[in-house]
């Protein structure tokens, strides 16, 4: 069961780092897609609303980060907790991550790495993973 644990953990990373290789272009012609579907829904419940699309799809792409960080965090600490790993070089693990992530940005065409997604929305979701599955684990074991 470890293995599965490693396998997802390398598949988001590799997602992570399939994402960041999109142009600017190709990846807000996804998260666009995604945004019109949901933005719809939104609309459709609170009709009055004055968001504009455009604020709706900039939110949809951070919460992306945040969702594809906090899954990363979690996972690679549910992988060092199996492989029986020290726990805070998931940590290192998690940086480097968001560090080649951002940096791959700075390489793809129309797109271009930030460091407020490298710490506020990439780094802090992952360690927001990490450390709630942490403690849950710590809970959990409490109980048993």
């Amino acid at each position: 069961m470890k293995y599965f644990y490693l396998i997802i953990s390398i598949l988001l990373t590799l997602f992570a780092f399939f994402m960041s290789v999109q142009t600017g272009e190709t990846s807000s012609e996804i998260s666009s897609s995604f945004s019109i579907s949901i933005y719809n829904i939104f609309i459709s419940i609170f009709e009055n609303s004055s968001v504009s699309f455009d604020s709706f799809h900039a939110l949809v792409r951070k919460l992306a980060h945040i969702t594809e960080y906090f899954l990363l965090g979690a996972f690679w600490l549910i992988t060092f907790v199996k492989f029986q790993l020290p726990l805070n070089h998931a940590l290192i693990i998690g940086l480097l991550i968001a560090c080649i992530d951002e940096g791959i940005q700075f390489i793809t065409p129309e797109r271009g790495p930030s460091i407020i997604d490298l710490f506020l929305f990439d780094y802090s979701s992952y360690l927001l993973g990490h450390f709630l599955i942490r403690k849950w684990n710590i809970y959990k074991n409490k109980v048993s």
